[in-house]
């Protein structure tokens, strides 16, 4: 599924990495929040005339101490940095469909909070780390999970109110475009958290799976 989008041309601040936010006090003097992310009052996230690429997960697998191994079944809700089900690996793959000759403007994680999910007593951090090796849902197990490398990324998601969590993770996909055959999906984990941490919907049971959004530039 894609979209063409035509923005105004607007000044885009040149950033190896947006400070991740959701509120806009969080960002430095002169930036506001958009879109997860601190970038220049009055400009864009991602780049005019960018076509948009919304892409579900091929794969999903959650392991976590309780829940040992992934082939036991997809949870409805992925729970991050929850204190009563402790560390949590959130497992996704996706097949890209953009064009392979395309240049990868930004690339967002998007994880969707459920209907009523009661408010985290903190922010959330979030690390999202590119899988580095091949992994099947049937094998995948907390004890026998593949192994990581960077690029990685860091997000936040928000106590109040629950809202979807948007991750920068352009500059793996980045990697995975250069690196055709080491692409191996995204590992997900909490980095801070306390109470009932936070919830996503995983797919499971009719709930809206994480969506991987990718905005290129077609050549």
């Amino acid at each position: 599924m894609r979209w063409t989008l035509a923005w105004p041309l607007v000044a885009v601040a040149c950033h190896n990495s947006p400070k991740p936010c959701v509120a806009h006090d969080a960002c430095d003097a002169g930036q506001e929040c958009i879109a997860n992310l601190c970038v220049v009052e009055g400009s864009d996230p991602v780049p005019p005339r960018s076509t948009r690429y919304v892409l579900s997960p091929s794969a999903s697998g959650i392991v976590s101490s309780q829940h040992p191994s992934a082939a036991t079944g997809l949870p409805a809700l992925a729970s991050l940095g929850s204190r009563a089900t402790g560390p949590v690996a959130w497992y996704l793959d996706f097949t890209p469909s953009w064009p392979e000759t395309s240049r990868i403007d930004q690339a967002f994680l998007v994880l969707s909070p459920p209907p009523g999910a009661p408010y985290p007593s903190s922010d959330v951090d979030l690390e999202t780390w590119r899988v580095s090796e091949p992994w099947r849902i049937q094998e995948l197990a907390w004890s026998n999970q593949p192994a990581r490398d960077p690029p990685h990324a860091e997000g936040i998601a928000s106590a109040s109110p629950p809202r979807p969590a948007r991750i920068d993770v352009t500059h793996i996909v980045r990697y995975w475009q250069h690196h055709p055959y080491d692409r191996h999906g995204l590992a997900i984990e909490a980095r801070s958290g306390s109470g009932h941490g936070v919830s996503f919907e995983t797919g499971a049971g009719g709930g809206r799976p994480p969506q991987l959004e990718v905005y290129v530039t077609e050549q």
